[in-house]
């Protein structure tokens, strides 16, 4: 089990995507994240929720670069992939918590990637 454990991590290990990302900072991701434990405390999910789609932005980040504008939707999208272990997440309730600057389809097109 211990080694187990041990190659998911090294497999889901995200490298320092910064020096790729021009248009984030890391004053950014870090307003992103106190956004996400926003949410979280709000709609009472999970600390495990929180810690996923934390990862999941990362990881995200890590591969494909992203305009500024586009940084909270992926936060509300990875918030509701990693709710989607704990509950079935409501697409309208995320996006009305990140004043309605997004629609339905924005998180479900980002959600293909």
């Amino acid at each position: 089990m211990y080694l187990s454990r041990c190659c998911r991590q090294v497999k889901f290990t995200v490298n320092d995507y910064m020096p790729r990302q021009p248009q984030v900072t890391p004053a950014m991701r870090a307003i992103l994240v106190d956004w996400l434990i926003e949410v979280q405390q709000n709609f009472e999910l999970h600390h495990e929720t929180l810690y996923l789609a934390v990862k999941l932005t990362d990881i995200f980040l890590e591969r494909e670069p992203i305009q500024k504008e586009r940084l909270q939707l992926l936060g509300a999208t990875a918030v509701l992939v990693a709710s989607k272990y704990e509950v079935t997440g409501d697409v309208t309730a995320f996006l009305s918590y990140s004043l309605q600057l997004f629609f339905v389809k924005h998180v479900y097109g980002i959600q293909l990637r």
